[in-house]
């Protein structure tokens, strides 16, 4: 169980540290998809930002914890 335990938090840790440092990769992603896939129009706003790099943030604390071995 240990060997799982961190795996995902090595897998956590890794999606934080792309969304809270760098949030305009995936909203470049995401306007891409809506103008190439879905053809339509998307302007992303400062709050998109915001809300990518909070669940960085959550994503980070949360593959720490597994990492360091706090029980849950």
């Amino acid at each position: 169980m240990e060997i799982e335990k961190t795996i995902i938090g090595a897998i956590f840790l890794a999606i934080g540290l792309v969304y809270a440092g760098f949030p305009g990769l995936q909203v470049k992603s995401q306007v891409w998809w809506f103008r190439r896939v879905l053809g339509a129009e998307l302007i992303p706003s400062q709050k998109t930002f915001l809300v990518y790099r909070l669940f960085g943030v959550v994503c980070l604390v949360f593959g720490l914890a597994l990492l360091l071995g706090t029980k849950f």
